[in-house]
């Protein structure tokens, strides 16, 4: 318990997979493409943001890019993240995604999430 208590950031990361998860489900019920493409922008850089314990607020993928290289993450599983932040940004702001393309997103972001997590998964205590 205390090394939990001594390391929060750490803990952070280790529920991060779990957070994003939810997120992913919960989205699966949400009609609105561009609120879905909001959640879903702003759950991935959470997950960025406790995975690599980084500033979600100001996270791109140019902030990432270099710290997954550096854990080993493929360039392919890079270039999925990058598209699906491309994605997520143009469905935000222009909108008109239909069900099917957000469908496919979530999907994406499913696969992209599980492949990282098995590079970025944070030891136990």
């Amino acid at each position: 318990i205390r090394a939990r208590r001594r390391d929060p950031a750490r803990r952070k990361s280790r529920q991060a997979y779990s957070a994003m998860r939810t997120t992913l489900n919960v989205l699966e019920d949400e009609s609105d493409s561009r609120r879905s493409c909001e959640l879903l922008s702003e759950a991935l850089k959470n997950y960025m943001s406790a995975k690599l314990k980084l500033n979600s607020a100001v996270l791109s993928y140019a902030d990432v890019e270099p710290i997954l290289v550096d854990k080993g993450v493929e360039r392919e599983t890079m270039e999925k993240l990058k598209g699906l932040l491309a994605q997520c940004e143009a469905g935000q702001y222009a909108g008109g995604m239909t069900v099917g393309q957000t469908g496919n997103l979530l999907a994406m972001a499913e696969d992209v999430v599980r492949t990282l997590e098995s590079k970025l998964k944070a030891p136990k205590f």
